[in-house]
């Protein structure tokens, strides 16, 4: 018996004839499952790689991975350098990069070498594009207001 809950805890919980909870054997089925599908998604992963990097066969790079300087994009450049891959590194400049994300990204890549390729937007032009899109949302947000 490895539960520390009874019936006055929760008048939902059951436990089968060696004292465990349907609450722990439901973990451990979870646990399995996510162990095969891990294993499944390894293999998959693996088949994936080979394709890219067979694909990518001669060239500078086989891959592109886009950067932000945070740490989701950080931790993908990381990752596909780590699994073999020769990745660029893309980044889109609409102005509003913080000093942080830009020494980030260049100390990255520079430590994986890694080139990058910087698309610097417009800043009128992308200043046109952010307040279309502010101009959008509050018009839905006005709608779901007066659909209450």
């Amino acid at each position: 018996m490895r539960c520390i809950m009874d019936t006055n805890d929760d008048p939902e919980i059951r436990f089968n004839s060696e004292g465990n909870c349907n609450y722990c054997e439901d973990y451990f089925i979870s646990k399995r499952n996510a162990e095969k599908n891990k294993t499944d998604l390894t293999a998959e992963l693996d088949t994936i790689l080979k394709k890219i990097i067979k694909s990518g066969s001669g060239k500078k790079y086989d891959c592109i991975v886009g950067v932000s300087g945070g740490a989701d994009s950080t931790y993908m450049v990381y990752r596909a350098k780590e699994l073999g891959l020769r990745p660029l590194a893309v980044h889109y400049d609409n102005s509003w990069n913080s000093e942080l994300s830009v020494n980030n990204i260049e100390s990255l890549l520079k430590k994986l070498d890694i080139d990058l390729y910087t698309f610097v937007k417009d800043w009128e032009e992308f200043k046109v594009l952010q307040l279309s899109f502010f101009k959008i949302w509050i018009h839905l947000l006005n709608d779901i207001k007066s659909l209450r």
